[in-house]
């Protein structure tokens, strides 16, 4: 959706329409894709192995993330504060954009290259879609990213060696022994 929205922003602009339709152009397209190829296996059991690693590690952020929600700037700096004022300077930059690449809120005058922003953009389609405040928003993401990471190793491990402990092994060392 992220990359859809991206690509349809340099001919039409960015906003709630553009969004809208990189939706419906996704939805047709697997759409079409389900009705050429048919309906999966749904293997009810793996589903729901996924989700409980999806939530387990998701719940694992937000409890980290509940000690420490607050996004500071420049002269507060915590052993939690990392990037957290950028990341809410792009996603607000992204939300009162109407064209890509959006303004650099450092640099007046200056466009943000897409290595810096790309990312951010997921989050700024949310946040126009669900109307939750930035800083609520960057609050669930990195849950939720981590989440999805998490999910999607245990999924790529398991379905190539075809044993859970391998996919749960994965989970750790990439979401937790790694440098996330």
């Amino acid at each position: 959706l992220t990359f859809v929205t991206w690509l349809l922003s340099y001919a039409i602009g960015y906003g709630f329409a553009t969004i809208i339709m990189a939706v419906l152009i996704v939805g047709s397209v697997s759409f079409y894709i389900l009705r050429r190829h048919g309906a999966p296996k749904i293997r009810l059991k793996e589903i729901v192995h996924a989700e409980l690693v999806f939530l387990s590690v998701f719940f694992i952020f937000l409890t980290i993330q509940m000690h420490h929600p607050f996004i500071e700037g420049y002269g507060v700096m915590t052993a939690f504060s990392g990037e957290r004022f950028s990341d809410s300077l792009f996603v607000s930059a992204l939300s009162r954009s109407t064209q890509l690449p959006p303004d650099d809120p450092w640099l007046s005058g200056v466009m943000l290259y897409h290595y810096y922003y790309l990312g951010h953009l997921t989050g700024s389609i949310l946040n126009m879609l669900t109307a939750i405040p930035v800083n609520i928003l960057l609050n669930l993401a990195g849950p939720t990213l981590a989440g999805l990471a998490a999910a999607m190793a245990y999924g790529i491990v398991h379905n190539l060696t075809g044993k859970k402990k391998y996919g749960i092994l994965s989970v750790f060392l990439i979401i937790f022994a790694g440098n996330y």
